[in-house]
């Protein structure tokens, strides 16, 4: 099943139930699989399948049986957790201490 893309409205505003702005947006009440969400963000299905399996990304197994292969389920929330988890920040500058001027430093060379 392919994701729904909806038009988007003449005053480029995005919606609160759709994840992303423009074309590739997608909506937040539906589950995705893998290969669903790979292709509406433009990755590789297995790199989505990568992190699932190293538990960066949280996605539910709806398989019949436990032990058969895996249908992963990914829901929206988790997708944009994850999306913010890997998200860079501006580095936090260093306060550089600086040495206070000792009084009692006599000083020979002025």
């Amino acid at each position: 099943m392919k994701p729904r893309m909806p038009h988007k409205p003449a005053d480029h505003a995005c919606r609160d139930h759709l994840i992303g702005c423009g074309p590739m947006q997608i909506e937040i009440e539906r589950d995705f699989t893998p290969p669903e969400l790979a292709r509406v963000k433009g990755i590789e299905s297995e790199k989505i399948l990568t992190w699932i399996r190293n538990g960066e990304l949280r996605a539910v197994n709806y398989a019949t049986r436990p032990t058969g292969r895996p249908r992963w389920r990914i829901k929206a929330e988790d997708w944009l957790a994850f999306e913010e988890s890997r998200t860079s920040k501006p580095p936090v500058k260093a306060i550089r201490k600086t040495r206070k001027s000792s009084s009692h430093v006599t000083e020979f060379f002025t």
